[in-house]
């Protein structure tokens, strides 16, 4: 089966991501609220200044 390009493209009916310490989800969100917008417009730099990786996963970001 192939793709119909004249159909209506996926939108998710929920929202739903969560924030990891560790490889450990420490805060789930689900649903699209305002409140997550906040959460959502952090940058991959922000974070990774905020939160450096660890030895461990420098190591393995660095065997990729």
């Amino acid at each position: 089966m192939f793709p119909n390009p004249s159909a209506q493209s996926f939108t998710p009916s929920s929202l739903e991501f969560a924030i990891f310490n560790e490889g450990v989800p420490s805060c789930t969100f689900y649903g699209n609220h305002a409140e997550h917008d906040v959460l959502q417009s952090i940058t991959e730099e922000a974070i990774e200044t905020c939160f450096p990786p660890s030895a461990e996963e420098a190591a393995e970001m660095d065997a990729a």
